[in-house]
């Protein structure tokens, strides 16, 4: 596989989780904060989700951004001391 169809598809499914996370998170304060009807519910989670959508992925591309360009660092595997 190349790296950039690679990177491509560990980007997209990076935000397609964090998508479906951040809409069960704002359903849930929805129902508890506001009691709304279930379909309107997921409607404006859904809206909330799409309107988040770019901060998504920019959040998605500073965390697999390499380690030079101000991404999270992996663990060189020397002692700490």
């Amino acid at each position: 596989m190349r790296p950039s169809l690679r990177h491509h598809l560990l980007r997209g499914a990076l935000v397609a989780f964090l998508a479906l996370d951040l809409l069960g998170l704002v359903a849930l304060l929805y129902d508890q904060l506001f009691s709304v009807e279930t379909p309107y519910l997921w409607v404006m989670s859904g809206v909330m989700v799409l309107a988040a959508l770019p901060m998504l992925t920019k959040l998605a591309d500073y965390l697999l951004a390499p380690p030079g360009e101000g991404g999270i660092g992996t663990f060189s595997g020397g002692k700490i001391p």
